[in-house]
């Protein structure tokens, strides 16, 4: 209940407020959901493992919350820079280029 009531209220925010440059941020980054799903695995999860002196799953939650917070911010910030130049996120294009594929 409490996710759907959540999502109900971004929902709602963003078309109440759509001027607003941080709803506008927020939106870009929800059209860009796969590259960023797939850049989290490659990048969020890559570097602690390049990096990080302990295994997955030994770090403390304030770190975790941390870290996940500025990849969250990176993230936010890529998906604003990129869609000033492409309609769609990398990954987005490449599935829908595959997708729309005719088979002959």
């Amino acid at each position: 209940a409490l996710s759907t009531f959540i999502l109900f209220s971004l929902v709602r925010l963003t078309h109440e407020h759509r001027q607003m440059r941080f709803v506008n941020s927020l939106v870009a980054m929800g059209q860009m959901a796969l590259s960023i799903y797939i850049l989290h695995v490659i990048l969020g999860l890559g570097v602690i493992e390049e990096v990080g002196s302990k295994e997955l799953g030994a770090y403390s939650i304030h770190f975790s919350f941390l870290y996940a917070l500025g990849f969250s911010a990176l993230m936010l910030l890529f998906s604003v820079v990129w869609k000033r130049f492409y309609h769609q996120g990398p990954f987005e294009y490449l599935m829908r280029r595959i997708s729309s594929t005719e088979v002959k």
